[in-house]
């Protein structure tokens, strides 16, 4: 199975298979990268529907409350029925509200780090050698798969250039 992967990433020159992925461990996608946005945002758009169907709820009571006990005078007989107080309900529903919106700020919060450490995962490392920044040039351009040689350049001391030359197509080594 491993020599399959091989044969592949030498023809294909996947730029996605590594050696861990040899092993079963890829590197993740574009594409999937953009599919675990969608599917957390999607997530987030439902908790945060409920909260606000909650927070709405809450509110029109404690206004229905309110408006009954002080505008249509029928508020003796409601707030017997009522399991508190009418200011100890009110500081209730203050409070729920109140953790309803910073479950909503750490929510935002947390969504736009993990977008973030998303999407820094899909931009390219900086890659070294012995030290300095290596930077790789590929001749024929947009060449995949295939034996290269290899020539190190020293530019200064902190910038290498590696110069890769195609040698051998994919199509002849497997002939």
């Amino acid at each position: 199975m491993i020599e399959e992967k091989l044969k592949r990433l030498i023809i294909s020159g996947e730029k996605h298979l590594t050696i861990q992925g040899l092993w079963g461990r890829e590197k993740m996608r574009k594409e999937d990268v953009e599919k675990r946005i969608e599917l957390m945002g999607k997530r987030r758009r439902t908790a945060l529907k409920i909260l606000i169907s909650i927070s709405m709820i809450l509110l029109l009571i404690v206004s229905l409350i309110l408006f009954l006990v002080y505008y249509v005078k029928i508020g003796s007989a409601l707030l017997h029925y009522l399991p508190l107080p009418l200011s100890s309900l009110i500081e209730a529903i203050s409070l729920v509200l109140a953790i309803f919106i910073v479950i909503t700020i750490l929510l935002y919060l947390d969504f736009r780090i993990r977008k973030r450490r998303l999407e820094e995962s899909l931009k390219p490392k900086p890659t070294f050698y012995k030290g300095k920044r290596l930077y790789v040039f590929t001749y024929p351009q947009g060449a995949k798969g295939g034996v290269f040689a290899r020539t190190f350049i020293d530019i200064d001391d902190k910038t290498v250039i590696n110069l890769r030359c195609q040698v051998i197509k994919p199509q002849e080594i497997w002939k």
